[in-house]
């Protein structure tokens, strides 16, 4: 229960329970005003019921504006989907059209790359095009010339043929008149039978020059075929030596590109190794465990140096390096950082002996950190050899021999140890450090040996000042006499000793185990090595931007190369199909040649049948009156006159089928030359649009770079519209739901106001209203619930009042149930206030 409704509901209770106590006490008063109430309810009740019907007309037209407000949301939304879907589209077409024209500019700018070697093959190709150009228009000129002649000869023999057609239908007619005198005599069926004799023979023998003609002119079509087949051959050897010159050229493009990807490859592996390793060296720079010293150490150090550059033993005290060198010393000292493969790294000291191991990385430590700055003074490096470790090993065992504490034996160190190993010395250095208790025991760590070593590295460099820097010219080798192989260890008492080799003798045991041994370090100057291969760098990369360079450009070159040899196999490929279908066509002539050959020799048995049957006929027409004879001579004569102009017609059809065939061979001559010069004016045209390409290459380019912007300001506008479509979209269907809200809401309110417009109705029917009125008066009563309620109830409300909502309902569908209560008390309170006036 909300709490306005659980207010009204409390303050009703109240002026109920007002009432029911003063019509208690006064029942007999309230009866005689019943009437007069019944009519100030009814007053009352109009009031309330007008209200609520204003109530129900204000809820209908809130929520026909809102059913519009809600129309027009959701059209709203609708339109700004379909234009963030339009947005859409376009920005993916703009981001197309965007992608087409960056193709175009690399296309372009590899013409440009390619401009000098390709306007250069361009123009070759067009110069070429244009000499084959003009041997073809040579040979179609030439051609054009034959077929003239061809025609001419072919239209002469035509008009022969047509005089001599004449001539035969003349002497036909002479020897049909003869033949007629020759029927009315005795030598008619003889005569007959010779005539159908000869026109068989006749015909034999035309079939014969026919199949003749067919011979002739399949041997013409077998030498054409031939002819074309050789043109065809030498076109093909000319196109396959242009295949064998574009596969050369290819051939070459392929290995200088190969050559130069090699290169590059080459050079980019060297460039990523040299990366790599200045990578490592810094890297190792950065983590070495090195000395800290400045210039200002460096070059005191270097002008006492040279003061005492032919001193043998102690120098000066120079307070000035004792002062700088002091504030090095203290850093050296306890800057020592150990690494945990050191700290887990421990060697065994047996009879206070270190094996040769631990000598070894122990030297190796100290060179490390003394060797930067002998170098950084101009002296050579400490050198670690197993002939060093020998003599180190060898002193050490000397000493703890001679069971000495901490100083020099110089039995040993200048006496013994020199003649055993063959070398000469001045000194040692020698130094207890901070840990030199803890290494006197069986088993020691490297980390402690390499924080003692430091420690007394530190006091021989920079603590020397009172010692008159012997240890310090010892170890970094100042003095006149040169030191090169070194090495360090700790003898039983945990005291390092480091000791050096001067001037070994060729045949002493030192400098033949130094021959047979190993030498551990060929210690350099990092920060020197480092700024060379820096510098390396530098021209490597130059290396490799020319070798990409020079590879990208033979790529495209042998792209360009291979695409020649792809047009001139398809050209070697099409010509030498023209020459298989020649050679077909050949096979078959020939095998049409072999037939009529065959035929031919049938026609030849035939006629000479035929022949023997005519010459048998005229023997027995010869046998005939001289009359008859005369009569067949003249017959005869016609029809010889008859044979003769067919066989002259015979001959002249003969040499028009020989011109006509002259003249289609002509033709075909000039079509086939007139297609070898329009190809040849094709590949010009194809070559000189290249060779253009290539000329106007910057320009193209130009072009394609505006292109290319206008497409990429395009997709800057679409994306920026998209954007905005969206944000529109999102707007639209904020709006839209707060306006399907609303409209919920106004619907609910409608709903309210007609359920309680409907309750109010019921309950304010005439009749209703008086007999409920009279009988809760009569009663005296109310419902035991809400007098047990009332009872709880010591104050009652000043003033309780039901106001229409002014706005939408947001509680929920009670407020029907406010607007029943409304009119209860409505009621209740005109009784209320009847009491008080009468008390």
């Amino acid at each position: 229960m909300n709490n306005k409704f659980k207010d009204t509901v409390v303050g009703t209770a109240a002026l109920l329970a007002t009432t029911t106590i003063a019509l208690t006490i006064n029942s007999h008063q309230v009866k005689a005003d019943n009437k007069e109430n019944t009519k100030q309810i009814k007053n009352n009740s109009t009031s309330s019921l007008e209200s609520t019907e204003q109530r129900v007309t204000k809820a209908e037209s809130n929520v026909n504006a809102a059913q519009l407000e809600a129309d027009s949301a959701s059209q709203n939304k609708v339109l700004a989907e379909q234009k963030k879907d339009q947005a859409s589209d376009t920005l993916n077409k703009a981001k197309e059209n965007q992608t087409k024209a960056e193709n175009l500019v690399k296309e372009a700018q590899n013409k440009v790359s390619n401009k000098e070697i390709g306007e250069k093959q361009a123009q070759k190709a067009v110069d070429e095009d244009k000499v084959s150009i003009d041997h073809a228009q040579s040979q179609v000129d030439e051609a054009q010339k034959a077929a003239d002649l061809a025609l001419d000869s072919l239209n002469e023999a035509q008009s022969k043929v047509t005089n001599q057609e004449q001539k035969i239908k003349d002497a036909q007619v002479k020897v049909d008149n003869a033949q007629k005198i020759v029927d009315n005599t005795n030598v008619g069926k003889i005569q007959t039978d010779l005539d159908q004799a000869n026109k068989n023979l006749i015909q034999a023998k035309s079939s014969l020059d026919e199949e003749n003609n067919k011979l002739t002119k399949t041997r013409v079509a077998i030498d054409n075929s031939n002819e074309q087949l050789n043109q065809g051959q030498a076109e093909l050897t000319q196109k396959q030596a242009q295949l064998a010159q574009a596969n050369e050229q290819l051939k070459n493009s392929q290995e200088m590109a190969n050559k130069a990807n090699e290169d590059l490859t080459t050079n980019e592996n060297s460039l990523n190794q040299l990366k790599q390793k200045i990578a490592t060296l810094k890297s190792t720079e950065e983590n070495q465990d090195k000395l800290i010293y400045g210039t200002d150490f460096i070059n005191l150090v270097k002008k006492y140096k040279e003061e005492n550059r032919d001193n043998w033993g102690f120098w000066p005290s120079y307070p000035d390096l004792a002062e700088v060198a002091k504030k090095y010393y203290e850093a050296n000292f306890q800057g020592y950082k150990p690494t945990q493969a050191d700290e887990n790294t421990y060697y065994t000291i047996n009879n206070g002996l270190i094996d040769k191991e631990a000598i070894k990385q122990m030297s190796l430590y100290a060179a490390s950190l003394l060797n930067p700055l002998r170098i950084s003074l101009g002296e050579k490096p400490i050198l670690v050899s197993d002939a060093s470790i020998e003599v180190e090993l060898a002193t050490i065992k000397a000493y703890n021999d001679a069971n000495q504490g901490f100083g020099h034996l110089e039995n040993i160190i200048q006496d013994k140890i020199p003649k055993e190993f063959g070398f000469w010395t001045e000194g040692e250095s020698i130094a207890m450090t901070t840990n030199s208790s803890d290494l006197k025991g069986t088993r020691v760590s490297l980390a402690d040996l390499k924080m003692g070593i430091r420690q007394a590295i530190a006091m021989w460099v920079f603590d020397d000042n009172d010692q008159g820097y012997g240890h310090m010219t010892d170890v970094l080798s100042l003095r006149i006499y040169k030191s090169e192989d070194a090495a360090i260890s700790i003898d039983k008492f945990g005291i390092f000793h480091f000791n050096d080799i001067v001037e070994p003798s060729e045949d002493g045991e030192f400098a033949q185990l130094k021959k047979t041994g190993q030498t551990y370090n060929e210690p350099t100057d990092v920060a020197s090595e480092l700024a060379n291969l820096e510098a390396e760098e530098v021209t490597k990369q130059t290396s490799y931007v020319a070798a990409k360079a020079n590879a990208e450009q033979l790529n495209n070159k042998l792209n360009a190369d291979q695409q020649v040899v792809t047009k001139a196999q398809q050209a070697v490929n099409d010509k030498a199909n023209t020459i298989k279908n020649i050679q077909s066509s050949i096979a078959q002539y020939i095998e049409q040649e072999n037939n009529i050959k065959n035929t031919i020799e049938k026609l030849q048995s035939d006629i000479k049948s035929k022949e023997e049957i005519v010459t048998n006929l005229e023997n027995q027409l010869a046998e005939t009156s001289a009359d008859n004879k005369q009569k067949l001579a003249d017959l005869q004569t016609a029809k010889s006159n008859l044979d003769e102009v067919n066989n002259e017609l015979i001959s002249l059809n003969a040499d028009l089928k020989q011109k006509q065939a002259n003249n289609d061979k002509a033709k075909k001559t000039l079509e086939e030359k007139t297609s070898i010069l329009n190809e040849a004016k094709q590949k010009l045209e194809l070559d000189t649009a290249d060779l253009l390409s290539y000329q106007q290459a910057p320009e193209n380019l130009k072009k394609a770079q505006d292109n290319l912007a206008q497409a990429q300001d395009e997709v800057e506008k679409a994306n920026k519209a998209y954007e905005e479509a969206i944000n529109l979209l999102t707007i639209s269907a904020n709006n839209d739901e707060l306006a399907q809200n609303q409209l919920a809401e106004a619907k609910k309110e409608l709903a309210s106001a007609k359920v309680a417009l409907s309750t109010l109705k019921a309950l304010l029917e005439p009749q209703k209203i008086e007999n409920n009125s009279a009988e809760f008066i009569n009663k005296q009563q109310m419902p035991e619930q809400v007098i047990s309620k009332i009872k709880n109830k010591t104050v009652m409300p000043e003033k309780t009042r039901v106001e229409s909502n002014k706005t939408l309902p947001q509680t929920g569908n009670d407020s029907w149930i406010l607007t029943s209560l409304g009119v209860l008390l409505s009621l209740w309170g005109v009784m209320v206030n009847f009491k008080k006036r009468k008390i």
